[in-house]
């Protein structure tokens, strides 16, 4: 029974892991998931054998440097690339903006449904007949959907804000994700936040 389950094991591509280690844009967890190893056998062996994840920093560097050059290929001198960095950057930040109306109006329209007393069909079969009735939606239903569109209001009002710069000093928790940090950017990524 041993030798099957030694058998049908996998052999683990350690240069792989150690390549994904020091790279450093994956977390333990998804490089051990991703090679089919647990993640305390990685550490394990970056400890034994001194592995870093020193290379993320470059990482992130380049990326972000491919992604300005993508968006200013004709360009050729500094002023020229951050002419075309900054149109690039409007034009996102201006669909933000016909997204946030968007979804205003969207906001409106749903208080609106909900203020008309919204109802639920209910359909049956019953003797070979449809049976068609309206029914209001319950107390629980009024309540859930209205805790939902607060949710999104507030969010939209963030994203409002923030489309519009009307924050001067921005709460550090609240940040841009031009103002985070590329550790915080980097956590944010792997779904922690600093107290992790």
């Amino acid at each position: 029974m041993l030798d099957m389950a030694k058998k049908k094991r996998k052999k683990i591509d350690w240069e792989k892991i150690e390549a994904e280690y020091w790279a450093g844009m994956l977390s333990i967890r998804e490089i051990g998931r991703r090679n089919e190893c647990s993640d305390r056998a990685i550490r394990k062996k970056a400890k034994k054998e001194g592995w870093e994840r020193d290379l993320s920093k470059k990482v992130r560097q380049k990326v972000r440097s491919k992604i300005v050059r993508s968006q200013v290929r004709t360009a050729t001198s500094e002023k020229e690339i951050i002419e075309a960095a900054a149109t690039a950057g409007a034009q996102i930040i201006e669909l933000h903006r016909v997204g946030i109306k968007n979804l205003r109006k969207l906001e409106e329209e749903l208080t609106q449904e909900l203020r008309d007393n919204p109802t639920r069909l209910y359909l049956a079969q019953y003797g070979g007949e449809i049976i068609e009735k309206e029914y209001e939606i319950t107390v629980t239903e009024r309540i859930s959907a209205l805790q939902a569109l607060a949710n999104t209001m507030h969010k939209r009002i963030q994203l409002e804000r923030q489309a519009y710069n009307l924050d001067e000093e921005r709460d550090p928790i609240n940040k841009t994700i031009a103002e985070m940090s590329d550790e915080e950017l980097q956590l944010i990524a792997r779904g922690r936040t600093g107290e992790d």
